[in-house]
């Protein structure tokens, strides 16, 4: 099972996680997905807001239906915004905002940028209960808020 965030927000949102996406370093950084049942964009970011007490900066400007989503935790940044408009999906979901307000505007694209993090936190309790369970032993998340 993946763990990692990316995975992880894909799984919250009932999508299925279907290939890499941005490379950085050599190494994809982040993942698309499908989602199983369409939702509506509001219904996301208020997932988002529930489950990760994530503050949202939504730009709504493509479809309302949601099908498929680009993610990149963290700081997903401009490349991660680029990358996921070329790829044609419906929303791009990072953690930092950054100013593509017209340009997903006039590509009609969806993003919501929920917080760097709010974004990276849950694949570090997603592990925690697989070594809780693996190995007996208890494990504590400390949550230390940045506001970013």
């Amino acid at each position: 099972e993946e763990v990692g965030h990316n995975a992880q927000i894909l799984k919250l949102l009932g999508a299925k996680v279907e290939d890499e996406f941005l490379p950085f370093r050599g190494k994809n950084v982040g993942w698309t997905g499908r989602l199983k049942n369409p939702r509506t964009v509001a219904e996301i970011e208020t997932k988002l807001k529930e489950d990760l007490g994530a503050e949202c900066r939504t730009l709504a400007f493509g479809p309302d239906e949601i099908k498929s989503i680009a993610i990149c935790t963290g700081g997903g940044s401009y490349g991660g915004f680029y990358e996921a408009m070329d790829a044609g999906v419906d929303l791009y979901i990072t953690g930092d905002a950054v100013e593509v307000y017209y340009t997903a505007k006039d590509a009609g694209m969806n993003v919501i940028f929920a917080g760097h993090h709010a974004t990276e936190t849950i694949g570090l309790k997603a592990l925690a209960k697989i070594v809780s369970g693996q190995f007996g032993v208890e494990t504590v998340f400390i949550d230390l808020p940045t506001g970013l």
